[in-house]
């Protein structure tokens, strides 16, 4: 969670030379620590899945009964199945958020 642009960081660059073809890059330190600062809406993703009603203790006791395992993925199947306009517009908000960018 302490991946994120800092204040003190706006003049540091980060450099990368390419031989092969003769160029070289730089980049802003604080523009990869914002890339990088996407990933904590994985974490966002995850905590929706686990207060879901597809991954309480006693969905996952009817799983086992059944041979499965009440995983994320399950309960990203389940939501899936359960209401699919939702998830897909739900899907395509997150992915113009994070892509936009």
């Amino acid at each position: 969670m302490l991946i994120a642009p800092y204040p003190g960081l706006q003049f540091m660059t980060y450099t990368e030379v390419n031989k092969n073809w003769g160029t070289t890059y730089s980049y802003d330190i604080n523009q990869i620590l914002m890339c990088c600062s996407f990933l904590r809406v994985y974490l966002l993703m995850r905590f929706a899945l686990i207060v879901s009603k597809f991954m309480n203790p006693r969905s996952k006791r009817i799983a086992l009964m059944n041979g499965c395992r009440a995983s994320h993925m399950f309960a990203v199947k389940a939501l899936m199945k359960e209401s699919p306009y939702q998830f897909i517009l739900i899907t395509i908000a997150l992915t113009i958020y994070l892509f936009g960018y």
